[in-house]
């Protein structure tokens, strides 16, 4: 056995049945062992030596695990409270020496039928898409109901009741990102079971203040997913470096103070096109996970390069979209392209852009070029600054910004989308 700091194995005892050893083989031991972070986590049972120097049929169980000290300690810890918690089909209290490892969330009787699944597929699969481990620490009954007066609220105490009613106690282990992403999941999980749970502030916003790792919640007027598919939070994902995930009307953000600055920035120009608007970028010069593509106004309406762009932005983590600059030197015929996201700040030492920011541009131009010569389905329309522009190529090294990104996305208006089915008729 190393005890050492660095890669060693240790021996863990672990106080459970081999019964219940076989069952936690099946699922927890692998869990455990993404959780730590270990490189290996297994058990094995050892029988017992009777006092007449014979073996009998008792025996111990323990782990084996293999990684860094660090590792080695969360990994005895988990593999001992998931062998308690699965031995007596209920945790109670938490180690004392497992609660800076944890976060608890209080989830109401209501919804642990969504979150359990049947034979707890749900949760299994939760813990497993987010590396943690997830126990059931306790049950608490709830207070008693409150009596409502003719000025109360009657919606907003029945909500009251739910939040102050019986609830299960869980306590979410793994790696501080990955303790993060289990909880906003859970919480929409939880919104989306009774929506409004969460209680939507004034300024419709619920920010941690902190610059380290932390959940942000924020709330719009409309949906922020306009359909089931969950792409919007893909691509915040992706481009913000922050999970995101939403529920209605309700939005919330895991990650760094920085990557959640991002991310409420990026969420509102998501939506910003669904009020009618184009995105506004204030104080565009000082931020630098912005570059521009300039392009003729005639190419808004668009929806073969809008379709083309949305898949581009895709493809890279990157949000594309028009925002709401107009050239007034030319009388508006010139508009621009906005491409954002963690990967165009990156610069080498010298300040340069990157191999990708150089190549999303060149795919962005590539588009305007298709769009711009009336090519696949494209308006059937060319322009002499489209040729002048396309022989010039893009060689200002991009406008850098730093902003108000209000919001964005690909729903254009409905009489915007009228006239477009006109013309193509």
């Amino acid at each position: 056995v190393g005890s050492g700091g660095g890669l060693c194995l240790a021996t863990v005892p672990v106080q459970v049945s081999e019964r219940t050893m076989w069952r936690m083989q099946e699922n927890m031991v692998d869990l455990v062992t993404k959780a730590s972070g270990c490189t290996t986590v297994e058990l094995f049972a050892s029988p017992k030596a009777s006092t007449a120097g014979w073996r009998d049929s008792a025996t111990d169980v323990y782990a084996l695990v293999v990684g860094t000290r660090n590792e080695r300690w969360l990994a005895g810890q988990l593999i001992q409270v998931c062998g308690a918690g699965m031995q007596n089909k209920t945790l109670g209290k938490l180690p004392i020496q497992l609660s800076g490892e944890c976060r608890a969330m209080k989830i109401p009787k209501d919804c642990m039928g969504k979150i359990m699944g049947r034979e707890k597929t749900n949760l299994i699969n939760l813990m497993k898409e987010t590396s943690t481990v997830i126990l059931l620490t306790k049950e608490e009954s709830g207070s008693s109901k409150k009596d409502a007066n003719e000025m109360d609220d009657l919606l907003e105490m029945m909500f009251d009741q739910l939040r102050d009613g019986p609830s299960t106690e869980l306590a979410i282990l793994g790696a501080p990102r990955a303790r993060l992403q289990a909880e906003a999941r859970l919480m929409m999980t939880v919104e989306r079971k009774l929506p409004g749970y969460f209680s939507r502030p004034d300024d419709n916003e619920e920010l941690d203040s902190g610059s380290g790792v932390a959940i942000d919640k924020l709330w719009f007027d409309q949906d922020f997913e306009p359909d089931t598919m969950g792409r919007r939070c893909t691509l915040l994902t992706a481009a913000s470096g922050c999970f995101s995930d939403a529920a209605a009307k309700m939005l919330v953000l895991a990650g760094s103070g920085m990557e959640r600055q991002l991310g409420r920035d990026y969420a509102r120009w998501m939506v910003s096109r669904q009020r009618g608007k184009y995105p506004h970028l204030a104080n565009f010069d000082a931020r630098k996970d912005v570059v521009t593509v300039p392009a003729p106004k005639e190419l808004l309406t668009s929806k073969w390069l809008r379709k083309h762009l949305e898949q581009l932005a895709e493809d890279n983590g990157t949000l594309i979209f028009f925002d709401d600059w107009v050239d007034e030197l030319q009388q508006g015929a010139e508009r621009r392209i906005v491409l954002a996201g963690r990967e165009i700040a990156q610069r080498d030492a010298d300040g340069n852009s990157s191999k990708f920011i150089s190549k999303l541009l060149e795919e962005a131009r590539h588009l305007l070029d298709t769009a711009a010569s009336g090519g696949d389905k494209a308006p059937q329309w060319k322009l002499d600054w489209s040729n002048s522009w396309s022989s010039s190529g893009w060689s200002g090294g991009g406008s850098w910004g730093r902003g108000d990104w209000k919001n964005w996305s690909w729903q254009e208006k409905e009489e915007e989308e009228d006239d477009d089915d006109d013309d193509d008729d």
